[in-house]
């Protein structure tokens, strides 16, 4: 099973971090180096593409880990910026909620 990191709302909040602390792209991935103990950290690009406005251009999901560095690194609770979802039990929901009963049948 796969998991992801679900942006909420939008992208609004994880935005309004990074104007509070008064950091773009590139400022909040070289944070996301300081934290991480691999020393990796997540690339700018990936920054911009979950943190842009341009629905064109954003990813509305990423890897739980890159998730969780943009949370540590912005100092917010985990959970503030994304959803934490099992892909797998939330496309079976999903299919459970649109398909009729079987008695309906």
């Amino acid at each position: 099973m796969r998991a992801s990191a679900r942006l909420r709302d939008g992208g609004a909040p994880l935005r309004a971090a990074m104007a509070g602390h008064g950091w773009g792209y590139a400022a909040l991935a070289a944070h996301t180096r300081t934290i991480d103990p691999q020393g990796l950290g997540v690339s700018w690009q990936t920054v911009a593409s979950i943190a842009t406005q341009q629905p064109r251009w954003r990813r509305d999901g990423t890897r739980p880990r890159t998730g969780q560095l943009i949370e540590d690194a912005l100092g917010v609770p985990r959970g503030t910026l994304f959803d934490y979802v099992d892909d797998l039990a939330a496309t079976l929901a999903e299919r459970e909620t649109r398909q009729p009963e079987w008695e309906a049948l």
